[in-house]
């Protein structure tokens, strides 16, 4: 179903040369804050990653909020760590060596 937005709709940043537009009503921190109670997930940690002023909220409603190299200065700031430039692939490498570390041995059957 389509839903027709109007401009007191949408929240609207311009940065250089491109815009961003983002509903006043939907945040990415709305989102996962569902997300976590409808799958029970409020025991689990939750990491998320953003180069954005859009990424505010849920940067501030995260265990862990990873900015890439290339983000904002403010989101930089409120950041747990920063890692890579987005194009060197630095989220991946970064669940990778996470992930990679928080695995257990396989269990002998």
């Amino acid at each position: 179903m389509t839903q027709t937005l109007y401009v007191s709709d949408l929240d609207g940043t311009l940065l250089d040369a491109r815009a961003q537009l983002s509903s006043v009503y939907f945040t990415k921190a709305a989102a996962i804050a569902q997300l976590r109670q409808n799958h029970n997930l409020t025991d689990y940690e939750l990491v998320v990653f953003g180069d954005e002023n859009n990424d505010r909220e849920m940067f501030e409603s995260a265990d862990r909020a990873i900015a890439v190299a290339n983000a904002t200065d403010s989101i930089k700031q409120i950041a747990t760590a920063i890692i890579g430039h987005h194009v060197e692939d630095s989220v991946a490498q970064y669940l990778a060596q996470d992930w990679g570390r928080r695995r257990k041995p396989a269990q002998p059957r």
